[in-house]
């Protein structure tokens, strides 16, 4: 059996949490065998865990280093807040025209019933120890420090999400100058198309994966994990509460 001239394809569809790093390190870890030339990440992502997306990346990198390989990351139909760490890390960065690249933002919910609680008088004992062990109980009144504590995370998230962006995208730019003009204009536009993403430097070429992967490496088998499913609304929920 020849297991040379293969293309690793890793699909990111799902939001990023620790369940999918874990499923990318295992997927890696059986597959060094196949000695590949490239590494193909298709990231359509609304995104996740910051900390997740920078462990995926570290892997990622650690898997293209040991082999020796390129890393080519395409943006599909839409790259959120921390899919963006992902789809930056490549060696080189492919989207379609119309992808929407972007959302450097966060958001949270606090949930409460402690009013629902208290018109079916509900008795709730709550027991602990500690300062903040009862931050964000949905059992207890809301209080304006849970609020505070949750928007300080969401900047944080924000803050280091924009660093890691700078770190991975730095190399694209001529100099200092450049890098500071593009990055200002991506992260206060929002959300951004192909086009206008490889205008200001941060996708390389237009195209999809596998437009480029048949014109470039038409006579390469391919290993694909997680291949695309149909949009499964209830799992990305349970995904994302349990995150």
């Amino acid at each position: 059996m020849n297991l040379l001239n293969r293309i690793i394809r890793i699909n990111i569809q799902r939001p990023i949490t620790s369940k999918l790093t874990q499923l990318i390190r295992n997927q890696l870890e059986n597959i060094t065998f196949y000695q590949p030339k490239v590494l193909a990440v298709q990231i359509d992502c609304q995104g996740g865990s910051v900390v997740q997306a920078k462990q995926i990346q570290y892997l990622l990198q650690k898997f293209a280093q040991k082999q020796k390989l390129p890393i080519l990351c395409f943006a599909g139909a839409q790259v959120y807040n921390s899919a963006n760490i992902i789809l930056s890390c490549g060696d080189k960065i492919i989207s379609a025209n119309n992808s929407e690249i972007g959302d450097y933002t966060f958001s949270g919910q606090i949930w409460n019933i402690s009013e629902l609680i208290k018109d079916q008088n509900l008795d709730v004992v709550n027991l602990s120890h500690g300062k903040y062990k009862d931050r964000l109980n949905p059992l207890q009144p809301f209080k304006e420090t849970d609020k505070e504590w949750l928007n300080n995370m969401n900047k944080n998230n924000e803050i280091e999400l924009k660093k890691q962006i700078t770190l991975n995208l730095s190399k694209k730019f001529i100099n200092l100058h450049e890098q500071t003009d593009c990055l200002n204009e991506i992260f206060q536009s929002s959300i951004l198309n192909g086009y206008q993403a490889k205008k200001l430097k941060i996708v390389d070429e237009i195209g999809t994966i596998d437009e480029y992967l048949q014109s470039n490496y038409k006579n390469m088998k391919t290993i694909e994990f997680f291949k695309p499913q149909a949009y499964n609304i209830q799992q990305e929920i349970i995904e994302k509460l349990i995150s």
